[in-house]
């Protein structure tokens, strides 16, 4: 399981599993996205008919579920500035997590790697291309 993330021109596509998505929703914390505010938001609940719904939720929760939430093109320019703002995750800084260690699940917390910052880099250039084609779904 993933995220699959479409714009909604065009067809442009960044995916993320599990851990990936965790990790951009830890970066994006840490670079000052602003994601709790909840408004109606759009979503193509079904991806058969693409029926698209008013619901409410926020822009943090969009990155918890792959029903089909819009990123809008002003959301997305936002997550791209304050993730170049924030050095696509401070030194020093982290996100916390669920891990599983002797068979529990236990929340960890890993400082962000060149790794992760590069990949943060990289949804940051998608958001920026998402931006002047609609903004993106989340699936």
């Amino acid at each position: 399981m993933g995220y699959d993330m479409y714009t909604k021109e065009e067809g442009e596509y960044f995916r993320a599993n599990i851990s990936g998505m965790s990790l951009l929703r830890g970066i994006m914390r840490e670079c000052g996205v602003e994601g709790s505010a909840v408004s109606l938001r759009e979503c193509e609940s079904n991806p058969e008919t693409l029926e698209v719904q008013k619901i409410e939720g926020s822009l943090f929760s969009c990155f918890g579920s792959n029903d089909g939430w819009l990123i809008s093109p002003e959301e997305c320019r936002h997550i791209a500035e304050r993730l170049e703002a924030g050095g696509f995750g401070p030194e020093g800084t982290g996100y916390r997590h669920w891990d599983i260690k002797d068979g529990e699940f236990v929340t960890v917390y890993t400082e962000f790697t060149g790794e992760d910052r590069q990949y943060a880099k990289e949804f940051a250039d998608y958001c920026k291309k998402a931006a002047s084609l609609g903004g993106f779904y989340v699936w």
